[in-house]
């Protein structure tokens, strides 16, 4: 497979483990799903984020009018 960017491989992984799930193919589902949380830890390094850190209370929700 060609290198992908974050976008198009996060798309990719989304797709893929909804096929696999809409299918019942456990494995491929957990298969797509590793890989998709090794980007995400992959990301979080190199964006030196700690991935284990909770998710900041500063954020807000956006407001709908």
């Amino acid at each position: 497979m060609a290198r992908l960017n974050a976008g198009e491989r996060l798309l990719l992984a989304h797709r893929k483990i909804y096929e696999a799930i809409s299918v019942g193919d456990d494995r491929e589902a957990r298969v797509w799903m590793e890989r998709h949380i090794g980007d995400f830890h992959r990301g979080c390094d190199l964006a030196n984020l700690d991935f284990s850190a909770p998710i900041s209370s500063g954020m807000t929700k956006a407001k709908h009018a």
